[in-house]
């Protein structure tokens, strides 16, 4: 996943990358607009139905229409909310 985003986006672009599970990851771009550049190609991706889906470096990640990303604030309003703190205190 983190070698699809950075040829995507360029080497030193992901500054932080956790897998959370089997199904989940936490990726920290190092720039706030990359953020809306990956959440604006994700929805671009999601909807072609041509040839750049078969040679793009996220076409296998996001195959199927299952891969889910938010900005930050929504990250923010997760972790802050009771039953996060709660799991997050274990």
């Amino acid at each position: 996943m983190k070698e699809c985003l950075t040829k995507v986006f360029g080497l030193g672009s992901v500054t932080s990358f956790y897998y959370l599970d089997e199904t989940a990851a936490f990726v920290q771009f190092n720039k706030e607009e990359l953020v809306s550049d990956f959440l604006a190609l994700k929805e671009t991706l999601e909807k072609a139905i041509d040839v750049i889906l078969v040679v793009h470096p996220l076409a296998r990640l996001l195959e199927g229409g299952k891969t889910r990303a938010a900005p930050y604030e929504v990250h923010k309003e997760i972790c802050s909310s009771s039953p996060s703190r709660i799991l997050f205190a274990k």
